[in-house]
């Protein structure tokens, strides 16, 4: 058997050790972990999904069944949930990002087990979902805008304002939900955000105008645009280079961050908001910056310094933070890989045309969820340059991420 086969064999494994009545916990016999962590739990969905496992396949319709029994009347899904304490919460700062994932898993677990009766009962909680991620406009961009750590990366690094990791899955979670009420001959939501008001932001381009963004506002016929702030609309001119190969990661009033997310970029070549040409772009990229070193994926090209002035690490609060999520150079949040970003890589990688690639990446998740002490980790994240396994162990997105990438990857 090979490490890659193995790998997939001990994923579906820990995607049963994990299982509860209420879905799929993030890391059974943690005590913070053992929840349903719902972006952890919906990117475990999208490889039990594809696994042809009974089992599996009801623990995620569990999952996605939780999500919408729990989101708020609005639509909003919750950060997590702790079953045994009946506990469930919106994170520190709000969480964003559950919500666009619970759209995509519900779709994605529709398209690969054909279960439309699952659609049909959880679409008003779709349809609730789409709505409250559309209300996040706040900027009248048709983007979304959500707070710092209002994704997964919630830590003492974080983004905020327009990110586009957030923007890529509402991106994502529009398409998903209109290919849902294709199936079940319904109309779809409307669009939770615009394709051409992300590229036209996060792809600064010469002489793309950044008061294009607020057409939809409804200013009577030749009315004069005030908009964007002028110092918005300069920064933006000035990162328009010839040369550029990644997205911006995000956008907060005149700070704008031009660096590589690249679990971003991965998911924007797997829901199709790429295109082949920039996606080869990307990847290209994303090889030459060694991304894969010392396994597949490294969440920064490289990390930020405790200088940096965009100021997405927070060094002073870290002194106060539990030294489990800590974000020193290297670690956590801050470029660390992440092995469940790998397989999101590969998969991507996969989309992209690139099949030898897409395989070497997934050879190089295998070794990094091999790695403990006893092997077979699966653990959180890996120290960049020690390449040591840190984090808590058993993490089921690891193992969900990597079904989903396998077969993805191999057909």
């Amino acid at each position: 058997m090979s490490r890659v086969e193995e790998a997939y064999d001990r994923s579906v494994a820990l995607l049963r050790r994990a299982v509860h009545p209420a879905g799929f916990l993030a890391a059974a016999g943690d005590a913070h972990y053992g929840a349903v962590w719902f972006r952890d739990a919906a990117v475990a969905c999208l490889g039990a999904s594809m696994s042809g496992e009974a089992d599996l396949v009801a623990a995620a319709e569990a999952t996605l069944e939780t999500m919408a029994r729990l989101a708020m009347p609005s639509g909003r899904v919750p950060d997590a949930y702790w079953p045994e304490a009946g506990y469930w919460d919106w994170g520190e700062a709000g969480t964003v990002d559950a919500t666009a994932w619970f759209v995509v898993a519900l779709a994605h677990h529709v398209e690969h087990t054909g279960r439309l009766e699952e659609a049909r009962s959880l679409w008003p909680a779709i349809v609730a979902a789409a709505s409250w991620l559309r209300a996040l406009d706040v900027t009248g961009t048709r983007l979304v805008d959500s707070p710092a750590g209002g994704d997964w990366m919630d830590s003492t690094l974080n983004r905020s304002g327009r990110v586009f990791h957030v923007n890529v899955l509402a991106d994502w979670a529009t398409r998903r939900a209109a290919a849902l009420a294709a199936a079940l001959d319904t109309d779809a939501p409307e669009p939770i955000v615009a394709p051409e008001s992300i590229e036209g932001l996060f792809w600064p381009e010469p002489g793309f105008d950044l008061a294009s963004l607020h057409l939809d506002a409804g200013y009577p016929p030749g009315a004069a645009v005030r908009f964007p702030h002028p110092l918005a609309a300069a920064e933006h001119a000035r990162l328009a280079i010839a040369d550029r190969r990644h997205y911006l990661a995000s956008v907060s009033y005149g700070r704008f961050v031009d660096r590589c997310d690249v679990l971003a970029h991965c998911l924007g070549i797997i829901s199709g908001l790429i295109g082949r040409e920039r996606s080869a772009t990307v990847l290209g990229h994303l090889d030459d910056a060694g991304c894969d070193v010392p396994y597949p994926t490294r969440v920064w090209p490289a990390p930020f310094q405790a200088d940096d002035q965009l100021g997405l690490w927070d060094a002073a609060a870290d002194r106060h933070q539990d030294p489990r999520w800590r974000n020193p150079p290297g670690s956590y949040h801050n470029g660390a890989v992440w092995p469940y970003v790998g397989a999101v890589h590969a998969a991507a990688a996969s989309v992209a045309g690139l099949a030898d690639r897409a395989f070497g990446l997934l050879e190089g998740v295998a070794a990094a969820n091999r790695l403990g002490d006893p092997p077979w980790g699966f653990h959180e994240w890996i120290h960049v340059p020690t390449g040591r396994a840190e984090g808590a162990r058993d993490q089921t997105w690891n193992a969900g991420a990597f079904v989903w990438a396998y077969r993805s990857v191999t057909g």
